[in-house]
């Protein structure tokens, strides 16, 4: 008799484990996955500045356009690559791509993807239009530096990019 009731409570013990993990399982939302983050600090430019990213001295955040909120970064039509450019480390363990937005104004130059100082992606702008770019990047483990550069020049507009993330 005592050999059943020790059975009887491994299986309310295993049912209640499995009531919990359904519990925790359904109260995720809806479309979103254990891989959709952004390990970027200020992806989107929304505290107004640059925190968290390096950047080139005509590299700024502006107020008045944006993909989406209220700020976007900004690469100055008076900069060059050397110094129209942000990078920041990122962490790329179980990530497929990384992605953001990017706009020229009035021009379709190039944004040049680098990690880790090795060119991985060019993009063209669109121009007046934000269009979203996506570079694969399932290969790298650990932290990495991300930089992106814009390949204008002086006299030849500037380029806007926003809402970094990693998926």
């Amino acid at each position: 008799m005592l050999g059943i009731v020790a059975k009887i409570g491994v299986i309310t013990a295993v049912i209640i484990v499995i009531m919990v993990a359904f519990q925790v399982s359904s109260s995720i939302p809806q479309g979103v996955s254990a891989t959709q983050r952004s390990q970027f600090t200020n992806p989107g430019f929304e505290t107004g500045n640059l925190n968290g990213w390096t950047s080139g001295s005509t590299t700024s955040t502006l107020g008045d356009r944006s993909q989406s909120g209220t700020y976007s970064c900004h690469f100055d039509m008076s900069g060059t690559p050397a110094t129209d450019y942000i990078s920041q480390s990122a962490d790329l363990t179980n990530a497929e791509s990384i992605s953001f937005w990017g706009m020229g104004e009035s021009n379709s130059w190039p944004f040049s993807i680098y990690i880790d100082g090795t060119l991985v992606q060019t993009s063209h702008a669109v121009p007046n239009t934000w269009t979203h770019f996506t570079v694969p990047v399932s290969g790298y483990r650990g932290i990495h530096g991300v930089s992106v550069k814009w390949s204008g020049g002086p006299g030849t507009y500037g380029a806007d990019i926003d809402d970094f993330s990693l998926s």
